[in-house]
């Protein structure tokens, strides 16, 4: 099976076990933007400061952008001060620290990442791809983009 296949036959597994788990559906990330780290950026779980950090992205890196949501005002109080992007490496970074990006906002799911390997299986979701919804860079412990391999 071609690497096209799998992507989208794994995609259609995953719709199935999330519609069967009755959680919302997740936007791909098909529609992501080029954008570049302007300054080392923490990955967190979610648009806020103090929530887990799941990676540290260093300054010029190339990531593409998912969609932004208004979050903590960590950068002051107009709508670009709250503004955070969702990165399709599986969390949030503030838009003051990405060059920037034509996306659209998020929806309330974006943030129904797998929690660990385990549940990805359960839900018949494993391997988790970059680009299919559930992956996080803390379900892919070689950064190859794929998560909860076989031997994860």
């Amino acid at each position: 099976m071609s690497h096209s296949m799998r992507r989208l036959a794994s995609a259609a597994l995953l719709t199935a076990a999330v519609s069967a788990a009755s959680i919302p559906a997740m936007a791909f990330a098909a529609q992501d933007q080029p954008a570049t780290v302007k300054t080392e950026a923490n990955l967190r779980a979610e648009p806020n400061s103090t929530s887990t950090i799941r990676d540290v992205i260093a300054e010029g890196t190339a990531v593409d952008v998912v969609c932004w949501a208004q979050g903590e005002p960590t950068y002051g109080t107009d709508k670009y001060g709250s503004m955070w992007l969702y990165l399709s490496r599986g969390g949030w970074a503030h838009s003051v620290l990405i060059t920037p990006v034509d996306v659209p906002p998020c929806g309330a799911d974006i943030r129904n990442l797998f929690d660990n390997c385990d549940e990805a299986r359960s839900a018949g979701a494993a391997p988790v791809h970059a680009v299919e919804p559930g992956y996080g860079l803390h379900l892919d412990r070689d950064r190859d983009g794929v998560g909860c391999e076989q031997e994860e």
